[in-house]
């Protein structure tokens, strides 16, 4: 509910700030004056996603800093609201009325100004998702990381479209069809691409204000592309080496992105794994080793281990992340059965219906875990002369353990 409010709180603020700048601009500038009221309708629109966009950005990051998934990294995308807001108002009407003052003394150095500052502006936004994309693995950031990747791309193909073919930035730049046509078409394709990962990652984690955004972003994006584009109309060219460098440069922007890609259906596919341990027994047991192997078999996702994923509260952490898990491989030490993270974390697992891998350990033998209803038919025990064996043995299970489950599915659903 707070999130929905959130949104309309933006809606409205956005709406507010559209309207002035579009009666400021009518009054002294004589923009936007049109008779047809599906030209007012779309200035309207524009301006209004930027808007919204920037609102979300603010937004965003005070519900991301209460998400009980305690997602890191998030003042950055706190910042880049407000200097995105910060940056168009001082920008809009500063500069606007500047030029209204003075003009046309300033005209022109105040419109290259504001120019070069928007170019500006994009790396912060190329930093901000990846920094949080790369920082937020465990919770899909992915989606975000390769949406980043895409933006810097998508960044590099509008500073060389504005620089070989705007006559604002080089004098004797030639605005041509087919090159201004390839351009666009590339910068719309990044676009949509690049606004597909956001989706699906609010899709992913349920926040709402990243499916907002990646549709808002899209539309802002597309139109000025097909705007720019309208401007190249009338002309042609035969500048077909670079058109291809452009292209080139692009496709390699997207494979490098769908490595990203392939990392997020993975951790949406596979499953999840937690190492229950005492800390005493992590090198003993090669507990490291252990994840690191299951890491890159197919069907796993993500394994869990708390020297690794540990963030904050200890105890926050286990629920979170034990919830999240499907299957916990519990490592029966004497330490173990003495700790009470240990034992709490195996409480969890059975509260969450979590399947149970029990690992024997040394000094101990299967009777010792009967009071734990933990058996060896769904277990084996630790053999560090054999660890590669060993380990391959806890991904079989792993296996079989997935393999019913499926079955399980498709008969409920029968």
């Amino acid at each position: 509910m707070k999130r929905i409010y959130q949104i309309l709180i933006a809606i409205i603020f956005s709406v507010f700030l559209t309207l002035i700048e579009i009666v400021v601009e009518i009054l002294f500038f004589s923009s936007y004056i049109e008779p047809s009221a599906y030209y007012f309708f779309y200035t309207f629109l524009i301006l209004f996603t930027g808007y919204f966009y920037i609102f979300l950005l603010i937004f965003l990051s005070y519900g991301l800093k209460n998400d009980k998934r305690e997602f890191n990294k998030i003042i950055s995308v706190k910042v880049l609201g407000f200097l995105l807001l910060a940056i168009h108002l001082v920008f809009f009407f500063l500069v606007r009325i500047s030029i209204w003052v003075f003009a046309p003394l300033i005209s022109d150095t105040f419109e290259l100004i504001s120019l070069y500052v928007s170019f500006a502006v994009m790396p912060a936004i190329f930093i901000t998702f990846f920094v949080f994309g790369v920082n937020n693995e465990r919770n899909y950031g992915n989606y975000v990381t390769s949406f980043s990747i895409l933006y810097l791309i998508y960044f590099i193909i509008t500073l060389l479209h504005h620089f070989f073919i705007s006559p604002v930035l080089i004098i004797g730049a030639d605005r041509t069809l087919v090159l201004g046509t390839t351009f666009t078409t590339l910068q719309v394709l990044l676009v949509y691409l690049a606004a597909g990962y956001l989706f699906f990652f609010g899709i992913r984690t349920k926040l709402p204000h990243f499916v907002l955004i990646s549709f808002s972003w899209a539309y802002y994006s597309v139109y000025r592309q097909i705007s720019d584009l309208i401007d190249t109309m009338g002309k042609d060219s035969d500048e077909y080496i670079f058109m291809l460098l452009i292209i080139i440069i692009c496709f390699l922007g997207i494979i490098v992105s769908i490595r990203f890609f392939e990392l997020g259906k993975r951790l949406k596919r596979g499953l999840r794994v937690f190492i229950s341990h005492a800390v005493e027994d992590f090198d003993s047991y090669r507990i490291k080793a252990l994840a690191d192997y299951l890491k890159i078999q197919k069907k796993i996702g993500h394994v869990y281990f708390c020297e690794e994923g540990l963030t904050g509260n200890i105890d926050k952490w286990m629920k979170k992340t034990v919830h999240r898990s499907q299957v916990l491989v519990f490592i029966s030490t004497p330490n173990s059965l003495k700790s009470k993270d240990s034992l709490f974390e195996l409480e969890l697992a059975r509260k969450h219906k979590l399947h149970i891998i029990p690992i024997l350990g040394f000094e101990m033998v299967w009777e010792d875990l009967e009071e734990l209803d933990l058996h060896r038919e769904f277990g084996s025990p630790f053999s560090p002369m054999e660890f590669e064996k060993f380990c391959d043995e806890i991904y079989q299970h792993i296996l079989k353990f997935r393999k019913d489950k499926k079955i399980e599915d498709v008969e409920e659903k029968k």
